[in-house]
């Protein structure tokens, strides 16, 4: 019995672990975006502020933005692999953390938009038939 609770002490020590984590990453992903806005508007700032050489800003900018979008890359990713190694671990979705980025679902008209246009697959005005098979009794 004392067994099994240190295992059920351990395994909730994990999933709190696990749960700042993932608030953290989202937290990193949130300062990335603004790091992202912050360095854009700064160096465009510079660009047409100072009378300096424009292209130098500009490949400062470029490199700025591949190290920023490397960082994002980078905690995305291992966010992804813990959220896969505790889902290995407790053998189970961790639907309550979620995604970090969620993506917004497409509106209904895009759904109806996209079935009205693949059509059924009988449809006479697309020139499809079932494949030539007829009934053969």
């Amino acid at each position: 019995m004392a067994k099994e609770r240190e295992y059920q002490e351990l395994y909730d020590r994990l999933i709190h672990e696990v749960s700042t984590l993932h608030q953290t990453n989202r937290r990193r992903i949130r300062n990335g975006m603004r790091m992202l806005v912050a360095v854009t508007l700064g160096l465009m700032l510079l660009m047409f502020l100072a009378e300096g050489n424009k292209v130098f800003t500009l490949m400062l900018w470029i490199l700025s933005m591949f190290t920023v979008a490397a960082y994002l890359i980078a905690v995305e990713y291992a966010d992804y692999e813990l959220q896969k190694k505790i889902e290995d671990i407790t053998q189970r979705e961790q639907e309550s953390f979620g995604a970090l980025l969620e993506l917004p679902k497409a509106p209904r008209a895009v759904q109806l938009y996209r079935e009205l246009r693949e059509g059924l697959p009988n449809d006479p005005r697309r020139g499809e038939t079932d494949g030539g098979k007829e009934d053969v009794q």
